[in-house]
């Protein structure tokens, strides 16, 4: 299968040589390519990335649209990845952006697995889409620009003023590639994840929130052994992995109290966890909670959705976990879901940093905006294919209709409740007892249609959940993700980009060998000679690629 994706790009590569003359040199973004006077409308004079994401959102001015004649029709393809199924047809959501934007529209869905050999085939043909939603696949965008099929989207950003407020510096080196954009990356989908420790049970144990890791140590020895729960049972531990066997699961939510889990700089010089010790201390606190017998039985084998049985039974003194999903759990597992809720029932807390360490990093841009060159060609398609995308992210007035399967005009119907806030912050609510995608009518999973989400879908910390008549849910929700932004965090290297096969063989060497640490079949006291294995199973490799893309010396 590699083989054959490898050839199909050199054909796509060669191809390249002959399309980059024909469009690129018609298409350029930088503004100087021929028509490029049917683009001195752009609100945006150029591109400058902000410096960092904005803490209050503004809603844009839609005379900044005027750019955009819609009285002029286009037909639109957007390409982007399905949620286990295809879009359904006809696509209410489609439907409603045609009507609202005088065109015929259609977002055409793949298996992600499938990028390769879908773009491969259909640009080999000629048959572009006119936007390609991707996420997390820089090498295929740089090999597609390489190749004269896409351009530089500093042309279509000129036009989106709402996607301008969220591009921060940090995003403009991730996809910056020879001095040009071939991508748009916008903000992430999830960034409320955190960690959390039972507050009730500090309280019972007459206790405070642990500030260093010796009194988290302690809090795991007392919910471990001292009964928090008071049923007289020894049935209570402090966590549990729910990573199936795969992984250390929650408890990596750990692993930032000790240092940056990423490649990062050290002394001026490339440097990872393994390299300067801070993983070893770390693998040496989970050694002590496993062989105290401070983590559930079966910590690291049990996964995600089985692991509730501990965590939503009052079994489990700690969790790294999405805030909203925790709490609304938790209403549900105490029935609190169908009855006013008190004030009592949000036992959760998030967990400051502690230790030396920070709170683990701010979630990087997650889906990318890929432009084949030939939409420069046309600038009407070209300006309404960025009215969409523009208007489709948070604080656009498309946002709420093009996020969780559609939305109140979509359906002609109150399927959301959206209350949006001064501070620029918003709550939201979908009403699953009458959404089309949750009732029957057209789906009841909530999925059907949720391509379309791969456009705007996030905006966090900006949209906060909203449970209904529960002002108590929606205060503590909003309280602890302000409490959560406030965490200091490690820097997201999302700049750095590994070699797949380099990434993975290191994933794997380490998936293998780091639990050998925990569960004591291999001792701590050889860990000098572990990190001379590490280095050699692509540690080096790795080091070095992420060197050279951080700027930095090397670590050797």
């Amino acid at each position: 299968m590699k083989r054959f994706l490898v050839t199909g790009f050199m054909a796509l590569a060669m191809m390249g040589v002959v399309f980059a003359g024909a469009r690129r040199q018609q298409g350029s973004s930088s503004g100087a390519a021929p028509g490029a006077g049917s683009y001195n409308d752009a609100p945006l004079a150029s591109i400058t990335p902000v410096a960092q994401l904005p803490a209050n959102p503004k809603k844009i001015d839609p005379a900044l649209y005027r750019y955009d004649d819609l009285s002029k029709a286009v037909t639109i393809e957007f390409l982007t990845t399905h949620y286990g199924f295809p879009n359904s047809n006809p696509d209410p959501i489609a439907e409603y952006v045609g009507k609202k934007y005088n065109a015929k529209i259609t977002m055409s869905t793949i298996s992600s697995n499938d990028w390769e050999t879908t773009i491969s085939t259909r640009f080999a043909a000629g048959d572009y889409p006119d936007a390609i939603i991707i996420g997390g696949n820089n090498s295929l965008i740089q090999q597609l620009y390489d190749s004269g099929l896409v351009m530089d989207a500093t042309l279509v950003m000129r036009y989106m003023p709402n996607f301008a407020q969220y591009f921060t510096g940090d995003y403009a080196n991730y996809i910056r590639y020879k001095d040009v954009y071939p991508g748009a990356p916008r903000y992430p989908i999830q960034g409320d994840w955190g960690n959390f420790i039972r507050k009730d049970w500090l309280a019972k144990l007459n206790m405070q929130a642990p500030k260093t890791l010796d009194e988290l140590l302690t809090y795991a020895r007392r919910v471990s052994n001292d009964d928090p729960d008071g049923n007289g049972r020894k049935d209570t531990w402090f966590a549990g992995g729910a990573g199936n066997g795969r992984s250390f699961g929650m408890l990596g939510g750990l692993q930032a109290y000790f240092g940056d889990a990423q490649y990062n700089v050290k002394n001026g010089k490339i440097n990872h966890m393994v390299l300067d010790g801070t993983q070893k201390e770390y693998l040496t606190f989970l050694k002590t909670l496993n062989d105290e017998g401070l983590l559930a039985p079966d910590w690291y084998t049990v996964e995600w959705e089985a692991f509730k049985a501990y965590s939503l039974n009052n079994r489990i003194g700690f969790v790294n976990y999405p805030l909203w999903e925790l709490l609304q759990e938790q209403m549900t597992a105490m029935g609190l879901n169908e009855k006013p809720a008190d004030t009592s029932w949000d036992l959760w807390a998030p967990l400051a940093p502690l230790g030396s360490g920070n709170a683990q990093p701010a979630s990087g841009p997650s889906y990318t905006f890929v432009f084949p060159s030939a939409l420069a060609n046309d600038p009407v398609k070209l300006k309404r294919v960025a009215h969409i995308l523009d208007n489709s992210l948070y604080r656009g007035e498309d946002y709420y209709e093009t996020i969780q399967s559609g939305g109140n005009k979509v359906f002609g119907k109150d399927v959301f409740f959206v209350q949006e806030n001064p501070d620029g912050s918003s709550f939201f609510y979908v009403d699953h007892s009458i959404h089309p995608t949750w009732t029957g009518e057209l789906d009841t999973t909530g999925l059907l249609n949720a391509s379309w989400q791969n456009i705007g879908l996030g905006g966090p910390p900006y949209r906060l959940g909203y449970e209904m008549g529960n002002d108590h849910f929606n205060t503590t929700h909003a309280t602890y993700a302000s409490e959560m932004m406030g965490h200091k965090k490690w820097p997201n290297n999302f700049l750095v980009q590994l070699d797949p096969v380099v990434a993975a063989d290191l994933t794997e060497f380490e998936r293998v060998e780091f639990p050998k640490f925990v569960f004591g079949t291999r001792s701590l006291n050889d860990w000098d000679r572990f990190v001379q294995e590490w280095l050699n199973a692509g540690g080096r490799k790795a080091l070095t690629q992420a060197a050279g893309q951080m700027g930095v010396a090397n670590f050797e």
